[in-house]
């Protein structure tokens, strides 16, 4: 696997861990805390100045409440992948960030676990 291919993968996963956690409702700090890891290696993670073990993708898929293949939702191999490019998914996040209820954003992720849970039955 070339290195330009390996940068690509890297800086989508280091996104996708970013709007996977906004989805979700929790702060570098919450995720930092149950990874073990300090709130920098978070976010280097997220910024892509680090990569991530498959050991580590492991853990923040059980953190995140996702499996490993959300993490690379959307990669098209080969496809100069812009990880800073706003895409409706990240805009989303933006929005349900700014919510300021809590109780209403776990509203809302239970609609769309449940709404996800029967769109695979």
């Amino acid at each position: 696997m070339s290195s330009e291919i390996q940068t690509s993968i890297n800086a989508h996963v280091a996104a996708r861990i970013r709007i996977l956690r906004k989805e979700v409702g929790l702060t570098q700090q919450e995720v930092a805390r149950q990874l073990g890891i300090s709130f920098h290696q978070l976010q280097k993670y997220e910024h892509g100045k680090n990569r991530v073990s498959a050991g580590r993708l492991y853990q923040l898929a059980a953190v995140l409440e996702t499996n490993i293949e959300a993490f690379f939702a959307g990669y098209k191999q080969g496809a100069a992948q812009d990880a800073k490019r706003p895409t409706e998914v990240s805009r989303l996040a933006r929005q349900f960030e700014a919510i300021s209820s809590t109780e209403i954003k776990k509203s809302i992720y239970g609609l769309i676990r449940v709404l996800d849970e029967t769109r695979t039955v």
